[in-house]
């Protein structure tokens, strides 16, 4: 397997991964608005964990995007 091969099955591990991250973040507002619950009574987790999982996929974006970069320079 080569580094061009390496790298696109990375590129979709990520985009799995990123999608996943998406999955569980859409989840907290199907969550919080389904059963009404309230921001103050688990505010403090609630919100950690959105800003967790907002970096999380900030940093898989960068990831994918220097994945893309590399696979398309290795293209050349």
């Amino acid at each position: 397997m080569d580094i061009k091969d390496r790298l696109e099955e990375m590129v979709v591990e990520l985009e799995y991964i990123d999608s996943v991250l998406n999955c569980i973040y859409d989840g907290y507002f199907m969550l919080a608005s389904e059963q009404e619950i309230k921001l103050e009574r688990y505010g403090n987790m609630t919100a950690l964990s959105i800003k967790l999982l907002e970096q999380q996929k900030e940093k898989l974006n960068q990831v994918v995007e220097i994945l893309y970069k590399k696979r398309y320079d290795y293209s050349k």
